[in-house]
Formats: C-alpha cells, sequence, structure tokens
C-alpha cells in the first residue's frame, strides 16, 4: 500500500490570495483591491452598470508555472471568475501580466436580459502586444498603490467592463514563500493609456533648470553692465 504524503502548506501572509505547488510551497502571491464595473443591458434594452468589489474570501485557484505552462491565479465568488495569467519575457529576466479574464453569469443581474448566460471578457489584444503590463524583474514583486483602470472586451471586440485595481501587490514566482523586494510602479496604465508618473517631475527639474539659467544669466548681464557703466563714467 502506498504512502500518502502528508503536505505542510507555508504560512500566507497577511490579505494575501496564494497559490500553491504540490509540495505546498506558495509560486504566486497576491494583494488585490479591485472594482468590476460591468456594463449589461436589461429585458428592455436599457443599458446598466454593476460595480461588484472583490471580496477578501474569494476562492482561489490556479497553477505554478512548470514546462510550458503558464502561471495563473484565479479568484471565485459567487457567480464571479476573475483571473490573472503571467509570462517571463524572451530571455527570462522580466515578468509581467499577459492576460485578465473575468467571467460571470449575467442572467443573475438585477432586470437582466434572461438567458445571456456566462459571459467572458479579456483584455484588448492589440494592447497586451505593444505593453508588457506590470513588467518586474523575475525575482521581485510589484507593488502600487496607485489606481489603476483596465478595460475587458467580450468576443466582438465590445468593452463590457472596466476592472480598476488599487494597493496591488503581485509576484507569480515566489521562491521562499514571501513577497520579494518590491519594484514600485513607474507608470499607471489606464485603459490603452500609460500615464508616465516621471512626467511632471521631468517637466518641473526643465522648468526650474530654465529658470536658474535665467536668473543667472541676468546676474551676469548685469554685471557686466554695471562694470560698463561705471567705465564710462569715470571716463
Amino acid at each position: 500500500m502506498a504512502v500518502r504524503e502528508v503536505v505542510t502548506y507555508q504560512p500566507v501572509p497577511d490579505n494575501a490570495y496564494a497559490v500553491f505547488d504540490h509540495h505546498g510551497r506558495i509560486c504566486i502571491l497576491a494583494t488585490i483591491n479591485a472594482d468590476l464595473e460591468i456594463v449589461y443591458y436589461t429585458e428592455y434594452d436599457e443599458r446598466k452598470k454593476l460595480t461588484v468589489r472583490l471580496p477578501d474570501d474569494a476562492e482561489v485557484t490556479g497553477a505554478c508555472a512548470r514546462d510550458n505552462a503558464e502561471p495563473v491565479i484565479s479568484l471565485r465568488w459567487d457567480h464571479f471568475e476573475f483571473s490573472m495569467f503571467f509570462k517571463e519575457n524572451d530571455i527570462g529576466n522580466t515578468w509581467y501580466v499577459s492576460d485578465m479574464k473575468l467571467e460571470y453569469d449575467a442572467d443573475q443581474f438585477p432586470e437582466a436580459k434572461p438567458r445571456v448566460g456566462r459571459q467572458m471578457l479579456w483584455m484588448d489584444r492589440q494592447m497586451l502586444h505593444t505593453l508588457h503590463l506590470f513588467g518586474t524583474p523575475v525575482d521581485k514583486a510589484y507593488f502600487c498603490t496607485s489606481k489603476q483602470d483596465l478595460d475587458l472586451y467580450n468576443g466582438d471586440g465590445v468593452r463590457s467592463a472596466s476592472v480598476i485595481l488599487w494597493d496591488l501587490h503581485l509576484q507569480p514566482y515566489v521562491r521562499n514563500g514571501q513577497f520579494g523586494a518590491s519594484v514600485n510602479c513607474p507608470g499607471v496604465p489606464v485603459g490603452r493609456r500609460r500615464i508616465n508618473e516621471t512626467v511632471p517631475l521631468a517637466v518641473g527639474s526643465t522648468l526650474a533648470t530654465v529658470t536658474v539659467l535665467t536668473i543667472a544669466g541676468y546676474a551676469v548681464w548685469r554685471h557686466f553692465k554695471v562694470k560698463k557703466f561705471n567705465y564710462d563714467t569715470m571716463e
């Protein structure tokens, strides 16, 4: 008779979701605060929006990175399931979010059009091809307190929901059961655009430099102007 292995699971950090490998070791850690804003239509074709908050007690499932499989974390509650997929770049030194998926049963929404059934939404394909979302060194965690608004689309390419994230802490390649050193978000993606938070600083620094140079230039001009005036007076 085969002896069944007793699996001891690593403790999960406070307020985090975790995915474990078959040895009980944490391979994905995530702290996610999110509102899901979903657009749907009533039986009278009235357009409505439902806002759902990701609960702290969502059921966590997922898969660790192995062979050619990509790591994924899925959070399930009520009639919803929200998933994040991860990849490494070609040279294996950076990870990023390769996609997000939202599934829900639209028939459960207030006054919803009947028999709509299970809906599945994904991120914009074009944006994902041009942007490594939340790109972070592979041994580190991504951390961002700013709100980030990402659009999700149905199979016809129609924007049907937005995911609003904040206080986000992610690491899909965990090595010791804890978040690694954190890399703070350098820019905040909003919809299809990325707002670079370094731009205001750069502009401010440039303006400050121009101001200093202007004052310095005026001081030099004033110095020679005064000297010339005094010299002419002495003559």
